[in-house]
């Protein structure tokens, strides 16, 4: 609302992200989180903005569907209950893995008939 995200959104994106927003995070030493948009290599970042790298790599992606409002999409739960079942799947998570939330327009920003939402909780995966 206060057009922190207009500097950005006149980049231009990587294409296979579409018009999502992230929120990305990790936990090497300490918690980090970052929220913005993927961009190609070498873009390059607005003043007063700042950047992490993030490698290109495979993920693996939940779609979370619940009520933006009440815990169900955020949080220790969500994320575990992702973790597992991508462990289920046979897949193993990379070492000090990226984590994101990909906010993608529609099925995040247009909640359904029962007020839910879909978020992409998405988990950096091993290098075979």
């Amino acid at each position: 609302e206060k057009g922190y995200f207009k500097p950005l959104e006149e980049l231009g994106r990587l294409p296979e992200n579409g018009d999502a927003y992230v929120g990305c995070m990790r936990c090497v030493g300490e918690f980090e989180y970052w929220i913005g948009i993927f961009f190609p290599e070498d873009t390059l970042v607005p003043d007063g903005y700042m950047y992490a790298d993030i490698p290109k790599g495979d993920v693996g992606t939940c779609w979370i569907y619940g009520q933006e409002d009440n815990g169900e999409l955020y949080g220790q739960e969500p994320h575990n209950m992702c973790v597992s079942k991508i462990v289920e799947e046979g897949w193993q998570l990379a070492k000090d893995p990226w984590f994101f939330e990909r906010y993608n327009c529609s099925r995040f920003t247009k909640p359904d008939d029962t007020g839910k939402v879909i978020l992409d909780y998405c988990i950096y995966l091993k290098d075979e």
